[in-house]
């Protein structure tokens, strides 16, 4: 039998929690017609989605965060703001802007104007909005992997991806970042949609920016939760008479844990600034850290000794499948434990964070939404239940008639 199409929706957040509180009505409907878990989710960042499309943990595809150390590949190596160091090292970050809540220095201001108008590609906008460093370390870094791009990623690390195995059929894929509308109109752009093999929709990220800042246990993140529920309510229904014989999965990469505490290793990122002790990089829940011997040794020291911290051994992280020997990702992984996160992040500074999604220990609150239905479901895999992120590829694998397996 011929299946059609496999939809995997990706909903930014949804933490089974939100589910279970009734915060997504719809999503709640669709449960009974098909099988629903909650899973734990990945000890990893941008390594989630790799492991999604791979089936492959971190420690395989090579991809854990955003941002990992190598100087000769950043794309910050030659930026010219990086001469904007003597004005205020510490307050410009490679975006160009101030995070202090001060205006931006004139001279910032004219080179932001101009550069984001004529300057198309290159390290400037390839960091933005998705990371702000500070200008004097911003060139040790390079991207792990670049955001967009996953119907063009047919391999990674020499594992094929769902889109890989889906051009290999000859039908191809196509992935779509964005809000639901945008979504609708790019597929109603698309005359040929049933000849793909799979159609990957990355979605609600407001809920979880917005969730950051709100906490999942406000009223007005509810609110919004209750505000996407019925978004997806039009337009899954569009989609389904679009696209009749589809098989869907919609998951979450994570939840939202609430956040009372905040841990500040500002004078660890200010002496990095300067040239002292390790290079870190504050990644809301880890400090990654590289340097000498003794300089971790001091690190890991001051911050082990702190509540709601946690240095990872190797064991550690071997247990959690992301150990790097080549120490690309971090010589010493610190970790803040659920509610707990550190400051100043390089991401938002200093801003309060009154919810944050974390991967170093599983709460119900971090615990993502699986649920999965359609005709390629109705049959097998026979007592199959989804525990962890990488099993949401096995499902995309069974819905897509491939072979079960990876090819190296």
């Amino acid at each position: 039998m011929k299946r059609g199409p496999l939809v995997m929706m990706m909903l930014d957040s949804l933490a089974d929690a939100y589910v279970r509180r009734g915060d997504a009505p719809f999503f709640s409907s669709l449960i009974p017609g098909g099988r629903y878990a909650d899973i734990e989710s990945l000890f990893a960042f941008e390594g989630i989605m790799a492991a999604v499309i791979t089936g492959r943990e971190p420690d395989e595809t090579g991809v854990f965060a955003r941002f990992a150390y190598g100087p000769s590949g950043s794309v910050m190596r030659r930026n010219p703001l990086r001469v904007l160091n003597f004005i205020n090292r510490h307050a410009y970050y490679a975006d160009g802007e101030r995070r202090d809540g001060r205006q931006n220095f004139p001279l910032v201001k004219a080179v932001r104007k101009v550069l984001k108008k004529y300057w198309i590609s290159g390290g400037f906008n390839n960091l933005t909005p998705y990371g702000r460093l500070p200008l004097a370390l911003a060139h040790q870094f390079r991207y792990s992997m670049v955001l967009g791009a996953y119907d063009r990623t047919l391999q990674l690390n020499g594992f094929e991806t769902l889109f890989g195995r889906a051009t290999r059929e000859g039908r191809g894929g196509l992935f779509h970042y964005g809000r639901l509308a945008d979504a609708r109109a790019r597929l109603e752009r698309t005359p040929d949609l049933d000849s793909h093999a799979l159609v990957f929709l990355h979605t609600w990220s407001h809920l979880d920016t917005r969730g950051h800042d709100l906490g999942p246990e406000s009223d007005e993140l509810r609110a919004m939760t209750r505000d996407c529920d019925a978004e997806l309510s039009e337009f899954l229904p569009w989609l389904q008479a679009r696209l009749p014989d589809a098989s869907f999965i919609l998951f979450a990469d994570h939840g939202m844990h609430p956040v009372t505490k905040t841990i500040d290793v500002g004078a660890h990122v200010r002496a990095a600034i300067d040239g002292r002790g390790p290079l870190v990089f504050v990644d809301s829940t880890a400090v990654r850290a590289w340097g000498s011997a003794d300089d971790l040794s001091a690190l890991g020291e001051d911050i082990s000794g702190r509540e709601g911290v946690s240095v990872l051994s190797e064991d550690d992280l071997r247990g959690r499948r992301a150990y790097f020997p080549g120490g690309e990702y971090g010589q010493l992984f610190a970790a803040a434990d659920p509610g707990y996160v550190f400051a100043p992040d390089y991401f938002v500074g200093y801003e309060p964070r009154k919810g944050m999604h974390g991967y170093f220990r599983d709460t119900q609150w971090l615990r993502p939404s699986l649920l999965w239905f359609g005709p390629a479901f109705e049959t097998g895999p026979a007592g199959f239940t989804p525990r962890v992120m990488t099993d949401i590829w096995k499902l995309a694998v069974h819905a897509m008639d491939a072979r079960e397996g990876n090819s190296r």
